[in-house]
């Protein structure tokens, strides 16, 4: 999701503050990951947690209590229309100290990692938790937008090959409850696509790298000088959210022409298919 972000920290140990409007002082105040835990638990347990230490008090603790309960509803009928049921709902975990995939419960399976081959002699393991998977697809809690695809394209590309193991139907689709929109694709090729995305990793991880969600677009599709203007224009705006784009490029210049042609074309080349896939392509 936020290639800077990863790089500054893991690079440099620069970690910067990019909890907007967070006051750690008052008690009516969400930090976007405790909003995320809280709303993760309540679409779990389907009700908000008596012991929640998170959960504000008094009047915006009520306003918060509506508002999930509004959430609820919503999510209820939106799952309906789909054919959902929570039953449905299942999990997969990948790990590497099996070799056979292995139920485990009504709704959690326990599947061998996925091996991914990079180069000759260079292979990876996929380990990790994929949930809120259905048949019909993955379970979204957030809002449609194009970072949470790009950021979920992985777990998708994942699901979509550990699930052909399982021998149960599976849609690749994403299903945002926020927004009660539903994607459908077409993934001809999930494991070359899951190679690409683990060599980008390695590569934003050790350089600086200027390929955001937000400007996966026009670096896809316009030329260089559109490129500039969207960066420029971005970081220019208050909405914009990324304090670690905005530091950096406070510091510098931004990137030159041939610098963002060549991730472009870099960009178009790697991700050829997953762009298309995910009908980024004009």
């Amino acid at each position: 999701r936020n290639p800077m972000k990863y790089h500054l920290n893991q690079e440099y140990q620069i970690y910067l503050d990019d909890e907007l409007f967070e006051n750690r002082d008052q008690n009516y105040v969400l930090t976007n990951f405790q909003k995320a835990l809280l709303k993760k638990e309540f679409f779990k347990t389907n009700q908000i947690p008596l012991d929640n230490t998170v959960m504000p008090k008094g009047v915006f603790g009520d306003a918060l209590n509506d508002y999930l309960n509004e959430e609820r509803e919503k999510n209820h009928q939106f799952l309906m229309n789909l054919g959902i049921k929570r039953s449905d709902i299942f999990q997969i975990e990948l790990r590497d100290d099996i070799n056979k995939v292995e139920q485990i419960g009504s709704s959690s399976w326990l599947a061998p990692s996925l091996t991914l081959s990079l180069a000759p002699g260079h292979t990876v393991h996929i380990v990790g938790l994929l949930e809120n998977i259905t048949e019909q697809g993955f379970l979204v809690l957030n809002r449609h937008s194009l970072d949470n695809i790009w950021c979920l394209w992985p777990s998708l590309l994942a699901a979509t090959i550990v699930n052909s193991t399982l021998n149960k139907p599976f849609s690749p689709a994403l299903h945002f409850l926020s927004s009660s929109k539903s994607i459908y694709y077409n993934i001809e090729k999930p494991i070359e696509e899951l190679q690409s995305f683990v060599s980008f990793y390695s590569i934003y991880s050790k350089n600086f790298c200027p390929i955001l969600p937000e400007w996966l677009s026009t670096m896809a599709n316009d030329p260089v000088e559109k490129i500039q203007s969207k960066i420029k224009a971005d970081l220019q705006s208050e909405h914009f959210y990324n304090s670690y784009a905005k530091s950096i490029f406070n510091s510098r210049e931004l990137p030159e022409k041939n610098e963002l042609e060549m991730w472009s074309i870099w960009l178009k080349k790697q991700f050829s298919q997953s762009l298309n896939s995910m009908g980024l392509f004009k």
